[in-house]
C-alpha cells in the first residue's frame, strides 16, 4: 500500500515505503519492548514495597534482639529464685527427715522435756557408774 507523502519527491516517497517495509518488525519489536518495560516498571513497585515491607520486618526483629537480652536476664534471675527455693526446700526436707529418724536431735523442745531428758541421761550415767563399780 502506498501512501503519499507531502512534499516528497518520487524518490523520497519510494525510500521512505521501503524504510517502512524493512522496519516493520522492529515496530512490532519496538511494541513488544514497550509492554515489556511497563510490566517490569510494576515489577520494580512491587519490589520496591516488598523491600518496604521487609526494612518494616527488620527493625521489628532488631527491636526483639534488643529486647530478649533483658527477658532472658529476666527468665534466668526467675530460674535462679526457683532453684534456690528449691535447694531451701529440700535443705529443709534433710532437715526435717533426719531429726524424725533420731530422736536425740528434736527440732525443738519444751523446758519439761529438756528436764526430763537431762534427769534421764544423768540417771544411765549413775547406773553405768554403779555397774562399774560393782565390778
Amino acid at each position: 500500500m502506498k501512501q503519499n507523502y507531502i512534499g516528497a519527491t518520487r524518490e523520497q516517497e519510494e525510500y521512505i515505503g521501503k524504510f517502512i517495509e524493512e522496519n516493520s518488525e522492529l515496530t512490532g519489536l519496538n511494541t513488544i519492548l514497550y509492554n515489556d518495560i511497563n510490566t517490569l516498571k510494576e515489577n520494580m513497585e512491587k519490589l520496591e514495597n516488598d523491600l518496604g515491607d521487609l526494612n518494616v520486618l527488620r527493625k521489628n526483629m532488631m527491636t526483639s534482639i534488643e529486647i530478649l537480652p533483658e527477658e532472658n536476664c529476666m527468665l534466668k534471675k526467675e530460674v535462679d529464685d526457683k532453684s534456690a527455693k528449691q535447694h531451701r526446700d529440700e535443705v529443709a526436707v534433710n532437715i526435717e527427715t533426719r531429726s524424725r529418724k533420731s530422736n536425740k536431735h528434736p527440732k525443738s523442745l519444751t523446758p519439761t522435756e529438756c528436764t526430763s531428758n537431762y534427769n534421764k541421761s544423768d540417771k544411765s550415767i549413775v547406773d553405768k557408774k554403779k555397774t562399774v563399780s560393782k565390778y
